[in-house]
């Protein structure tokens, strides 16, 4: 039996890879605002810090495995966003990497499709990428005027943070990978498309509708190539890997860059 660690456990596509590994027989450690092991406010560095220590003393003895899944979607509160979605990714993984070596374990981030598309900010990636916090946060709020901006840069920011820490990562025999989910079928992205603004929700029709397999993931699928990362017999090999998991999208909007 391994160890896990799974963020925003208590829905979408964090409650479906803790649904798998469960099943597979696996300890899994869950981290949330609610229903969860350790209940934490990861848009706080008190939150932040407050899982960190809870799993460092629920899991002594190492993490075969940690998947950052916390996240909040485009249409939220712009300077909460990144500190959500890019840097309580990164605080609570580097916390934990002492546990991780300890068992030489895999982490799965959750990117996303809207990574590498231009929504104007190469700049917050950036500031993200060198946690200038306080740019980061000023930026964040500029670039909220444009749909999505924020949320695709924090994903951005997170898929070029693996790339370049995962071979320094790997000394410690911890692989680093991530998936990058096109339009997913979670309670997040529901309540956007029944509640959210209404420029919001035409955008997110649209983009269903422009999907090569003509529909959005169930969580299971995406948690499905989550639970692969994880496991080395099956992608040992895998590290610092970028796996698109999208329906078609990111082939069909960007077909000769790989």
């Amino acid at each position: 039996m391994s160890v896990y660690a799974v963020t925003g456990a208590a829905s979408g596509i964090g409650e479906a890879v803790c649904t798998i590994l469960r099943t597979a027989g696996h300890e899994v450690i869950t981290v949330d605002q609610r229903d969860a092991d350790i209940v934490a406010d990861l848009s706080t560095a008190e939150g932040v810090a407050v899982a960190v220590a809870g799993l460092c003393e629920r899991a002594a003895d190492g993490l075969d495995g940690y998947v950052p899944c916390a996240g909040v979607g485009p249409n939220f509160e712009p300077t909460k966003l990144v500190r959500i979605n890019y840097y309580a990714v990164i605080d609570t993984v580097v916390g934990l990497r002492d546990l991780l070596a300890k068992r030489r374990g895999r982490v799965v981030l959750v990117s996303s499709n809207s990574a590498p598309m231009d929504f104007q900010n190469e700049a917050l990636a950036v500031a993200l990428l060198e946690s200038d916090r306080a740019v980061a946060e000023a930026l964040a709020v500029e670039s909220h005027k444009v749909l999505s901006a924020v949320y695709g840069a924090t994903k951005r920011a997170l898929a070029r943070w693996m790339r370049h820490n995962c071979a320094d990562w790997a000394q410690d025999g911890i692989c680093i990978n991530a998936v990058a989910p096109g339009m997913t079928r979670t309670p997040l992205v529901t309540d956007e498309m029944q509640g959210g603004t209404e420029a919001l929700q035409k955008a997110l029709l649209e983009f269903e509708q422009s999907i090569p397999l003509r529909c959005m993931a169930e969580p299971s699928q995406i948690a499905t190539v989550v639970d692969f990362l994880l496991d080395g017999e099956r992608s040992g090999y895998c590290c610092g890997s970028l796996l698109f998991v999208d329906g078609g999208i990111d082939a069909q909007s960007r077909p000769n860059e790989f």
